[in-house]
Parts: structure tokens; C-alpha cells; sequence
């Protein structure tokens, strides 16, 4: 039996995207009508809370320096310090290509972000720093290259739940990932970046071999649609 250890409660909304901080201490929380809160997992009380348009905030991401943070709000892009009491969000790309932004992922060395929409299957890389659009991908979900500043491969995807899996390098396809039978809403590393995980609307979850991206595991049963896995 797995108890809660505390309860993160005092938003009356629905949470979109939750991620610990890299020591553990803190959750940062996107909530649907555009409530940020920065949880204290000690304490379970909110350290801080910001509130930004009546859109959604999805895609929240810790950088690996452990001080900044960025997610989605609608079609913008936010960065913000939380080291700093009272730095407010800041949007590094307003009014983005992409319906909404549901997904990020910051680069191993905390200069680059990518933001990308899993149903347009299309996203962006970004210095965060100079707070510029670098370049478009045409997918949802990428491997960044060991220096951090650019992209090594990209995952694009459907409705079908088929995945394609793209050399950034050499601009092909590398290979077509086919199990799921329902779209594909969440992908993320392993920590060894062994694996990859795809969570589905098929009420399952999927574990690939990073490397040459056979299927590895199938862990089905859920009740539901899986809208969002990690490690």
C-alpha cells in the first residue's frame, strides 16, 4: 500500500504538469487556468505562486542547474530564475507556431530549450540566454547533442500512435516505432538515456531500447488515457 507522504493542496484547479526540482525539495505545478506554484515537499506549502493568462501550463521543466524553470502557457514560452524571491515568469517566445506548447526539454548544459506540440507533431529549439528562436524541427520530442547546443535526433508522431524516429544529421528517417494504437502525448529519457518511455491514449506505456528503438516492455492496464510519464 503507498501512502501520501504529504498533500500539495490550496489550488482549487485541475494539475497539468507537475516536476521535481534536481534535489528534491521543490515541485513546480502547472494547473489549467494558468496557476503556477512552486510546492516545498517538506513542509507541503506553497514557497511561491504566480498567475499568468487563462491559458493552461503544461511542459513544466527544471533546468539541470536546478535554479531556473520553464514550461508552456498557450502558444508562449517562459524562463524563469526561482532563486530569485519575486523574479516573475519570462517569455523568451510569444506566440509561437504551435497551438499550444506541451512539451520541453532543456539541453544537458542548461543553453538551449526545446518547446514542441505533440498533436501538430512540430516544435522549436531556443537559447535561452539571448531568449531566440535558433531553428524549427519538425517533431515533438529530440535527443540534444553532448554539447548541449543542438539537436542529434527528433521523434515525430500521429494520430495511429506510430512514432518516427529522425537523424538531425544525415535528415532521414532512422526508424518507424509501431505498438501503440492510439496517439502518443508523453515521451521521456530514462536517466542513463538507455530508454525511452512513450505514454499513450491507448491506456499504455512503452519501453524502447534507446539505441536501436526496439520495444523493450509493455506495461498496459491503465483505466485511462496516459497523458504524462517519467522516470
Amino acid at each position: 500500500t503507498i501512502s501520501p507522504a504529504c498533500m500539495l493542496d490550496g489550488q482549487q484547479d485541475r494539475v497539468r504538469s507537475i516536476d521535481w526540482n534536481s534535489d528534491g525539495s521543490l515541485i513546480a505545478a502547472g494547473y489549467q487556468r494558468g496557476a503556477l506554484i512552486l510546492w516545498e515537499v517538506d513542509t507541503g506549502r506553497a514557497k511561491a505562486k504566480y498567475q499568468l493568462p487563462e491559458d493552461e501550463v503544461l511542459g513544466v521543466r527544471w533546468a539541470p542547474d536546478g535554479r531556473r524553470l520553464a514550461f508552456g502557457n498557450g502558444k508562449d514560452l517562459y524562463v524563469m530564475d526561482v532563486s530569485e524571491p519575486g523574479n516573475p515568469p519570462e517569455a523568451i517566445g510569444r506566440e509561437t507556431d504551435m497551438f499550444v506548447i506541451t512539451s520541453i526539454q532543456w539541453g544537458p548544459d542548461g543553453s538551449h530549450v526545446f518547446a514542441g506540440n505533440w498533436w501538430q507533431s512540430l516544435g522549436g529549439l531556443w537559447n535561452v540566454d539571448q531568449g531566440e528562436r535558433v531553428r524549427d524541427i519538425p517533431g515533438w520530442f529530440v535527443r540534444f547533442q553532448a554539447d548541449g547546443q543542438d539537436v542529434e535526433l527528433w521523434i515525430s508522431s500521429d494520430a495511429t500512435g506510430e512514432m518516427q524516429v529522425w537523424d538531425d544529421t544525415q535528415q532521414r528517417q532512422r526508424k518507424t516505432l509501431i505498438g501503440h494504437r492510439a496517439a502518443v502525448r508523453s515521451l521521456a529519457w530514462s536517466p542513463n538515456g538507455q530508454s525511452l518511455l512513450s505514454a499513450s491514449f491507448d491506456r499504455s506505456l512503452r519501453v524502447w531500447d534507446a539505441t536501436n528503438f526496439n520495444v523493450l516492455d509493455l506495461l498496459p492496464g491503465h483505466p485511462d488515457q496516459v497523458w504524462d510519464a517519467r522516470w
